[in-house]
């Protein structure tokens, strides 16, 4: 059974990978070829203000949750099961929740 993203994340998505030209940090200096910025996280980047992230799109509904994200405590050996989670969470929002000791 084929597992399917919502409609409305199918679209978002989509249009987002159609107009990526580079990730990067927020806290990175804007550039005139950054293009439209879109920030996907769900905290507003501490100390940061809105006109200095010169960020055109805030979508902190499709940024991973809170329990993902401090599972994940950037830690690169979580990396590849951190992706797997996330793309897991914007197809089932709300499903994932992590386990005692994991």
């Amino acid at each position: 059974m084929a597992i399917e993203f919502g409609e409305s994340t199918k679209l978002v998505l989509k249009g987002i990978h159609q107009m990526i030209k580079a990730v990067k940090r927020v806290y990175d200096k804007p550039a005139k070829e950054d293009g439209m910025r879109i920030l996907v996280d769900r905290l507003w980047p501490r100390g940061l203000t809105k006109q200095k992230a010169a960020i055109d799109l805030w979508m902190k509904d499709i940024a991973p949750s809170t329990e993902l994200r401090k599972w994940f405590g950037h830690d690169p050996d979580k990396w590849s099961e951190f992706r797997k989670k996330y793309l897991q969470e914007l197809r089932y929002p709300g499903l994932w929740c992590p386990r005692p000791g994991t």
